[in-house]
């Protein structure tokens, strides 16, 4: 019994009322889907390309999306941003950067896209699909969550249009019963269609959630184990938190003396702990540089140099220029 109310919880009620909850506010952003002002724009370095900018809210990092139906043709079209696309009923097919690469999504299964790259949607007019996408500005994929991925084969994946923007990769992923990606993707659902004042806070902890689990997956489908040996583990952590962690701070941590932490890396790796962190420094700071507009002085401030003079010296050491120039290389290749 219920000591408040005197009532019994039932259960199979609150159930049914959860469910219709969700089955209203997927209505909710299917209706919103079809509203929203998606136009192609032209890609400057593609000649005959066109892409879709980020077509949310000035004040949204993150957008989840419901599409209904069977009608889908798109045209083959690069993105300003990362998606997350599950099948949530029914199957549709997808183009990847090769126009012929035809590949189908099933029901189930968890389709990854990095910002542009090429793909289109295709799907059955006779055959009805519920996809459910998660959108992630890439400044704040890049800021806030790629130290999560730091450390896991996911990263590669999600950095490598900053290298080529040609990139023809795709992932997708196959949620088995320890991946809750219908239970995550329910409650962003429900957020997102009933905004509230912290709606974005709480969106973002839950596609923090979402790539923690998408991490472990992709390591998984792609047999590639978890960090072996005390050197691995503690690289793994020193890239999700570059910048914060001093060797004291590692080696008290992982149960050691810093001196000897200091022979371990030196022994395994052949570099002192202060070059690997100035390493993984410089190459979380070439990827904020592609990546985003954020202020070079502010991308010093998150990799952990006091002085952005510092980060200055350090960068042009390492890459043989300023990073100013580095970001206009990047457009420029680009």
């Amino acid at each position: 019994m219920c000591e408040h109310t005197g009532k019994r919880f039932d259960g199979d009620r609150f159930l049914q009322e959860r469910n219709s909850y969700l089955q209203t506010s997927m209505d909710i952003l299917a209706k919103r889907f079809g509203e929203y002002d998606m136009r192609y724009e032209p890609v400057p370095y593609l000649p005959g390309e066109t892409y879709f900018p980020w077509y949310g809210r000035d004040d949204e990092e993150i957008m989840v999306c419901v599409f209904k139906g069977g009608q889908l043709h798109e045209t083959f079209h690069r993105h300003d941003f990362f998606f997350f696309n599950y099948a949530w009923e029914g199957e549709y097919d997808t183009l990847s950067y090769q126009r012929d690469n035809l590949v189908t999504i099933r029901e189930g299964e968890l389709h990854l896209g990095q910002p542009f790259t090429g793909y289109a949607l295709r799907g059955n007019a006779h055959r009805e699909v519920t996809i459910v996408g998660v959108l992630i500005r890439k400044e704040t994929f890049y800021e806030s969550f790629m130290p999560l991925a730091a450390g896991s084969p996911l990263l590669d994946f999600f950095v490598e249009p900053l290298h080529d923007p040609t990139a023809e990769q795709f992932a997708i992923l196959h949620p088995g019963v320890d991946f809750p990606i219908a239970e995550l993707l329910g409650f962003m659902i429900c957020e997102y269609a009933h905004e509230q004042p912290d709606t974005q806070e709480l969106l973002k902890s839950y596609a923090l959630l979402l790539i923690e689990y998408a991490s472990r997956q992709y390591a998984r489908e792609h047999d590639t184990a978890a960090p072996k040996g005390e050197c691995a583990q503690m690289l793994a952590y020193l890239a999700r938190n570059v910048g914060q962690v001093s060797l004291a701070d590692l080696a008290a941590r992982f149960g050691y003396h810093p001196n000897y932490l200091s022979t371990l890396f030196k022994k395994n790796l052949g570099k002192t702990f202060t070059q690997v962190v100035s390493e993984q420094r410089m190459q979380r700071a070439s990827v904020l540089l592609q990546g985003t507009e954020t202020a070079v002085d502010k991308i010093s401030q998150q990799l952990g140099y006091a002085n952005p003079s510092n980060f200055y010296k350090a960068f042009e050491k390492h890459f043989g220029c300023t990073p100013g120039d580095y970001r206009d290389r990047s457009r420029e290749r680009r």
